[in-house]
C-alpha cells in the first residue's frame, strides 16, 4: 500500500519556508551597527550577540566569563558615497528598479572637469568642489575611478524619459499666435534684420539670400548685402520654421525684453513637436541639415530644460552628420555631376556642420561625430555659391569674399580637433609623439598669418566684430593644445620631449586679455547670449587668468580674473533658473575665490537677487577700490567703407601670428589695478612679471 500524503508540511519543508522568510524579511534596523563588540569577540573576529536584559554577550555567558559589553558604538563618520539614482542605497533590488534614470556623462575637455584639473588640491577647494557637485548632482571618480577622466550627472526629475504627444502645431498658427502676443509685426522683422546683420555673415549655414526664402529683396538689401545671384539660392524651399528660428536666435539677446524672449521661446519649443520639424528631422535634404545645425547654434532653443537642451543640440548635429554622410557632402564631388553652385553650398554647409561637431562635442567632452581620415571635400569658398573659381579674374567689378570667415571658422575647428585628439583625449599624449605636435604647432601658425586684417562681406559692409570673435575662439584652441604642457594631470610620457615655447604661453595671455575686453562690452555680451560655443571660450578665460595670477601675483591679473567672473555671472543671471548656468557660475565663483583669497559659497548664481551681480560694465575691484565702469567700445557693429578706399587697401593681406586688430579697441579701454586707464596694448608689453619669473622652470621652451 502506498505512502499517505499528509495535507501538512514535512518538517524539512517547514525548515525551508521559514529560511526563505527569513530571507525576505526586511531588516527593521537598517543594516546600521547598533552596539560595540566586546573585547574577547574583537579578538577572535566572531559575532558578538548581546543577550537582552544582560550586560554580556552570549558568548561570554557560555564561557562564562566577564564581558566588557557596555559602551555603546561609536559614532560613524566615515563619507557615505552618493548614488546615482534615488532609493538606489536602500537594498540590492532598489537599484534595478532604478536603472530607468540613465545618467548623461561628461568627458575630460567639459568645463567640469576643467575646473577640477585647474583647482588646487586642497582639502578646503575639494571640500567646496565636491558641495558644488552635490548641488547639482555630479558624480566624479565614475570614470574609471578618476576624476580626471570624466562624470556621469543624474538626470533627476529630466523630462528625457518623458514621451510627449506631438502638437499639431505649424508655422503659420505659431506666427499668428505671435502676432497677438506681440502686437506688430514689426517686431519679428526687427529680429529677423538684427540676426541677418550681426549672426548670419558670421555663421552662414543658412546664407542671407537664403535666409529670404520666398521673399524679395528689397532694394536697401541690395544696396547692402549685393544683389541676390539666382544661383545661389537652394534648389528647393527651406521650411519655413527657418525665419522663427532667426528671430528665435536674435531675441536671446538681453537687451530684448523678456515677455518677447519668451513668447518667442515657447512658440519654437511648441512649434520643436510638431509635424513641420518632424518632416525636417525625417527628410534626408541639405535644408534639413541647415535647420538642424542653425537650431544647434544656441542651446535655449532646442528645449525648456537645460539639461535636455544641451542632449538636444548633441543629437541635432549627430543626425545632421549622418544626413551629411548619406548626401555625400563628405566626399570631393566632380562638377560634372553636380553643378558648382551646389557644389558650393554642399561645402559651406558640411564646413558649419563639422565645425558645430568639433565645438559640441568638447564642450560635453564626447567623441567627434566626423572623422577627417574620412573625408575629402575641400574647405568652404570664400566667396557666394554663384561665382566660380574663374570668375575671381573674369568679373570686372570688384568681387567680396562673403563666406571668408565661415571657411576660416572651419579651419580652426579641424584644428581644434587635431588638438583635442591628440593631447586631451582619454587616451592622453600617450599615442602622441614630437612630429606630430609640432606638425599641429606649425598647422597652427601657418593659419594664424594668412588671417585678414579686416573682414568685408560685400561693397557696403564689414563685419567689424569678426576679428575679435576668431579671437575668441583662437583662445580655446591654443588653450587645448597648451594645457597638458602647462598644468598636466598625469605625467607626459617620456617619448614626448615637446614643450609649447614660452612666447606661446604669453600670447595666449594676451589673447585671453583681449577677449576679456570685448565680452564686457556690449556687441560680445550680444555673442554671449546668442551663440552657445562662446560661453566655452568665455570660461576658459576665467582658467587662464587663474593660473598666470597664482603665477605671477600680479593684481591686473587678478583684476582680469575677477572681470571674467563677473561676465560668467552676468551671463548667468539671466536666466536665474537654468541649472547648467547655475552650475557653471558656481565653477567660476569658485575659480575667482581661490585667486582673491575670499571664502565664496560658491551658489551665487542660485541666491543672488541681482545685488551680488555687478551692474552691465562695472567690475568690481579689490583692496576697496569702488567698482570702476570699463568704457564702452563702439557698438557699430558694421561700418559702411568708401570703394575706393577699400581697392587701395586691399583686404587680403596677411598679418602675423602674434598680431591682433587695433582698429577694434578705443584707446581708453583699460583699467589698471589702480584705476587709471591705460591702452590695452600697453598692456601687452607691461607683462614684465611674467618675465622676470622665469617661466622656463615651468617647462616652457626657449
Amino acid at each position: 500500500m502506498g505512502r499517505s500524503r499528509s495535507s501538512s508540511p514535512s518538517k524539512r519543508t517547514r525548515s525551508r519556508a521559514q529560511t526563505v522568510d527569513l530571507q525576505v524579511q526586511p531588516d527593521k534596523q537598517g543594516n546600521k551597527r547598533q552596539h560595540q563588540a566586546c573585547k574577547y569577540c574583537r579578538e577572535h573576529r566572531i559575532k558578538c550577540a548581546p543577550v537582552p536584559g544582560d550586560g554580556r554577550c552570549k558568548k561570554c555567558i557560555d564561557l562564562k566569563q566577564s564581558c566588557d559589553k557596555s559602551s555603546a558604538a561609536p559614532k560613524d563618520d566615515r563619507p557615505r558615497r552618493r548614488t546615482l539614482f534615488k532609493g538606489a542605497g536602500k537594498g540590492g533590488s532598489s537599484l534595478l528598479r532604478a536603472q530607468g534614470y540613465e545618467p548623461r556623462y561628461l568627458g575630460s575637455s567639459s568645463l567640469a572637469i576643467l575646473v577640477w584639473k585647474h583647482v588646487p588640491q586642497t582639502s578646503d577647494i575639494i571640500d567646496r568642489l565636491r558641495g558644488i557637485d552635490d548641488r547639482y548632482d555630479l558624480h566624479r571618480g565614475s570614470i574609471g575611478g578618476l576624476e580626471q577622466n570624466g562624470l556621469l550627472i543624474g538626470q533627476g526629475e529630466s523630462s528625457a524619459g518623458k514621451s510627449e504627444k506631438p502638437a499639431l502645431i505649424t508655422v503659420s498658427m505659431v506666427q499668428a499666435k505671435l502676432m497677438q502676443e506681440l502686437g506688430a509685426e514689426t517686431v519679428l522683422i526687427s529680429l529677423y534684420e538684427t540676426c541677418r546683420d550681426k549672426i548670419i555673415p558670421l555663421f552662414p549655414v543658412i546664407s542671407v539670400s537664403e535666409s529670404l526664402l520666398a521673399d524679395k529683396a528689397n532694394d536697401a538689401h541690395v544696396d547692402k548685402y549685393a544683389p541676390v545671384d539666382p544661383k545661389s539660392t537652394p534648389p528647393t524651399p527651406l521650411p519655413l520654421v527657418v525665419r522663427m528660428l532667426h528671430c528665435a536666435i536674435a531675441s536671446r539677446s538681453r537687451e530684448v525684453p523678456e515677455s518677447i524672449q519668451r513668447s518667442l521661446q515657447s512658440s519654437l519649443h511648441s512649434l520643436l513637436l510638431g509635424p513641420e520639424m518632424q518632416r525636417v528631422a525625417s527628410a534626408r535634404c541639405l535644408g534639413s541639415i541647415q535647420v538642424l545645425v542653425l537650431l544647434s547654434m544656441c542651446e535655449d532653443l532646442c528645449a525648456p530644460d537645460a539639461a535636455d537642451a544641451s542632449e538636444n543640440v548633441w543629437q541635432n548635429i549627430g543626425i545632421a552628420a549622418r544626413m551629411g554622410f548619406a548626401l555625400g557632402l563628405h566626399r570631393n564631388i566632380a562638377t560634372t555631376h553636380v553643378p558648382y553652385f551646389q557644389l558650393n553650398r554642399r561645402l559651406r554647409v558640411w564646413g558649419a556642420c563639422v565645425s558645430m561637431d568639433r565645438w559640441t562635442a568638447i564642450r560635453m567632452g564626447r567623441p567627434f561625430m566626423v572623422d577627417p581620415a574620412d573625408c575629402d571635400a575641400p574647405l568652404p569658398r570664400h566667396y557666394a555659391d554663384g561665382i566660380r573659381d574663374g570668375d575671381l579674374t573674369s568679373k570686372t567689378e570688384p568681387l567680396f569674399p562673403c563666406f571668408r570667415f565661415m571657411a576660416e571658422f572651419t579651419s580652426l575647428s579641424l584644428l581644434l580637433g587635431r588638438a583635442h585628439r591628440l593631447v586631451a583625449s582619454p587616451s592622453g599624449l600617450q599615442s602622441a609623439d614630437d612630429l606630430s605636435l609640432l606638425m599641429l604647432q606649425s598647422d597652427i601658425d601657418n593659419w594664424l598669418a594668412k588671417l585678414p586684417q579686416s573682414w568685408p562681406y560685400s561693397i557696403k559692409l564689414v563685419l567689424r566684430q569678426a576679428p575679435l570673435l576668431m579671437n575668441l575662439f583662437i583662445v580655446v584652441l591654443e588653450f587645448t593644445f597648451q594645457r597638458v604642457f602647462l598644468w598636466p594631470s598625469t605625467p607626459i610620457p617620456y617619448q614626448v620631449s615637446f614643450r609649447p615655447s614660452r612666447e606661446r604661453w604669453v600670447n595666449l595671455c594676451q589673447r585671453a586679455e583681449q577677449a576679456v575686453y570685448w565680452l564686457n562690452s556690449p556687441d560680445g555680451a550680444y555673442y554671449l547670449d546668442v551663440w552657445s560655443i562662446t560661453v566655452y571660450a568665455a570660461f576658459c578665460c576665467v582658467i587662464i587668468h587663474l593660473k598666470v595670477f597664482e603665477e605671477s601675483k600680479d593684481p591686473h591679473h587678478q583684476w582680469l580674473l575677477e572681470m571674467s567672473n563677473t561676465i560668467i555671472q552676468q551671463w548667468a543671471y539671466q536666466q536665474p533658473n537654468n541649472q547648467v548656468r547655475k552650475r557653471l557660475a558656481s565653477f567660476s565663483d569658485l575659480l575667482m575665490s581661490i585667486g582673491t583669497g575670499a571664502n565664496i559659497s560658491g551658489n551665487t548664481a542660485s541666491s543672488n537677487t541681482g545685488s551680488g551681480i555687478s551692474s552691465s560694465m562695472n567690475i568690481p575691484v579689490q583692496s576697496g577700490v569702488p567698482p570702476q565702469p570699463i568704457h564702452q567700445m563702439n557698438t557699430d557693429v558694421h561700418k559702411e567703407i568708401d570703394v575706393q578706399g577699400l581697392l587701395n587697401n586691399p583686404f587680403s593681406g596677411p598679418t602675423s601670428a602674434h598680431q591682433f586688430d587695433g582698429y577694434t579697441f578705443n584707446s581708453d579701454i583699460g583699467i589698471d589695478g589702480s584705476g587709471n586707464n591705460i591702452n590695452p596694448m600697453e598692456m601687452y608689453n607691461q607683462l614684465s612679471l611674467l618675465d622676470q619669473m622665469g617661466l622656463a622652470e615651468f617647462g616652457f621652451g626657449s
